[in-house]
């Protein structure tokens, strides 16, 4: 799978759509060098994450300043990700995350990079605009017989 929806996340959308609660207004992104699972949650992804005082998860507010208006159900950043030099090596990732907090929290979802960048100390990374794309492709039916 290169890109998926978490448990935590489908059901929080689903919440949101009807009004049940509301998503929070950041999203954190968090860099991986593994493929997140529909279980993973903000703890867990720690595990998987880049280690150390230089990384962190970069916050992207969740507002029309940074993400396109939905186009077939599509939307995508419109402003460059980008983390701080790296202070160590972080080594090959792979992988991206939508979490709801900067440590620990829920994870949205997640994507892979097409490319793995492998990061040593003193490079930075960035995810470019459009390089973040969420949407919905079909709805589910209510009722199966």
């Amino acid at each position: 799978m290169s890109s998926g929806i978490s448990d935590w996340g489908a059901n929080a959308l689903a919440d949101h759509f009807t009004g049940t609660t509301a998503l929070p207004g950041t999203f954190y992104v968090a860099l991986c060098f593994s493929e997140p699972d529909v279980g993973t949650d903000g703890t867990a992804l720690d595990v998987i994450e880049p280690a150390g005082a230089s990384y962190g998860r970069v916050s992207l507010s969740r507002d029309s300043s940074h993400w396109s208006p939905g186009d077939q159900g599509i939307t995508a950043t419109t402003v460059d990700v980008n983390w701080s030099a790296a202070g160590e090596d972080w080594g090959i990732i792979t992988h991206y995350a939508l979490c709801t907090a900067a440590s620990a929290g829920n994870v949205l979802g997640w994507g892979i990079f097409a490319d793995a960048q492998r990061i040593m100390t003193g490079d930075t990374m960035t995810i470019p605009a459009g390089g973040i794309a969420m949407g919905l492709v079909s709805l589910q039916p209510a009722l199966s017989l």
